[in-house]
């Protein structure tokens, strides 16, 4: 089970919460794929005000497991957008940190040479 904590919510309204729940609910689900021992998730909410009339929200979040702690952070106007920046950054280091993307060899011209120019495809789909 993981232990969600989040530091800075309370400055959200009820709008704001909502689309919160639906992203982690979207995006939870594609990194507990990536990485399944996640023991800590944690969300830290900063919301800028200066002299102007909008807010700027800034959102750090945290995935902590057994051996290591990765942490990615969004930022926008729009919190909703901060959100999905933030999310699709922790993505991205989860791919870099545990090398998911890109690994899966490659088939180009040696590899169907070495096979007297069929592709590897053919030649395991003519065995079965």
């Amino acid at each position: 089970m993981v232990k969600v904590k989040t530091a800075g919510f309370n400055v959200l309204g009820d709008g704001d919460r909502g689309d919160f729940d639906k992203l982690f609910n979207e995006y939870f689900g594609r990194i507990q794929r990536k990485v399944s021992n996640i023991s800590e998730m944690i969300f830290h909410l900063r919301e800028y005000k200066k002299d102007g009339k909008r807010e700027k929200f800034s959102l750090h979040t945290r995935i902590a497991l057994p051996n290591k702690v990765i942490e990615a952070d969004g930022f926008d106007w729009r919190f909703k957008k901060a959100v999905e920046k933030s999310f699709k950054k922790l993505e991205e280091e989860i791919e870099h940190r545990f090398h998911l993307k890109g690994h899966h060899g490659h088939r180009g011209k040696k590899a169907s040479m070495a096979f007297g120019g069929e592709s590897f495809e053919d030649l395991v789909s003519s065995f079965y």
